[in-house]
Parts: C-alpha cells; sequence; structure tokens
C-alpha cells in the first residue's frame, strides 16, 4: 500500500472541470492508464492537480477522474457541435465547479476535428 499518490496535475480533478482542450485524445488515455497504475498502490490520499477548495484528498478521485475522462472522449467523439459537448458533459457531471473549462475543451475538439 501506497501512502500518497499524485497521479499528475490533470491525471486526476476533484470536483471540477478538468482543463482538456490542450491534450490530445491520446492524452486523456494516458491519463486513465496512470490513475489504474496509481489505483494499484492502493493510496491512502491522492493528491488532485486541480481540485474545488476544500475538496478532500480521496483515493476515489481517481475513478472519478478516469470516469470523466472516459465521458469527455466519448461525447466529444458522439456530438457534432460545441454546444452539444458542453451540454451532455454538464448533465454527465452536474455539480463540478469551472464549468467555462468545458466550453474551452469543448471547442477545442470540435475545431481538431475540423482541422482548423
Amino acid at each position: 500500500m501506497c501512502g500518497v499518490c499524485r497521479p499528475g496535475s490533470r491525471a486526476a480533478t476533484r470536483d471540477v472541470h478538468g482543463k482538456r482542450r490542450d491534450r490530445a485524445p491520446g492524452f486523456r488515455l494516458v491519463a486513465v492508464k496512470w490513475a489504474q497504475v496509481c489505483t494499484a498502490l492502493e493510496p491512502r490520499i491522492v493528491v488532485s492537480g486541480h481540485k474545488r477548495a476544500g475538496a478532500a484528498d480521496d483515493p476515489k478521485t481517481i475513478g472519478e477522474s478516469q470516469q470523466y475522462l472516459r465521458d469527455f472522449s466519448r461525447v466529444a467523439a458522439r456530438e457534432e457541435t460545441v454546444e452539444g459537448i458542453v451540454s451532455a458533459m454538464l448533465e454527465l457531471h452536474p455539480g463540478r465547479d469551472n464549468p467555462r473549462v468545458v466550453w474551452h475543451c469543448a471547442r477545442e475538439a470540435v475545431k481538431k476535428r475540423q482541422g482548423a
């Protein structure tokens, strides 16, 4: 068992929408795999790179972050518009801080798809 795991500033986020616009889709896969490595260490504390003020350094952050990354990848591949991505992500993760970040990430995802 590991005492503390810090999986990287954007591989684990706690109660915030993580900034993904500057990352290629491959980053999300790497972050999910890194989180799996961290989970295998069975940490008692997980220090998130980005988190809501006062949020606990809880190991469940790893699974939540993995799910968020998977959701963003799935939604970005499925939805055609920025509005569609934002709407779907806010519906899936309504309680997270910093929803403006979803808008920026969605714009980048659509722009990359269009080859701009």
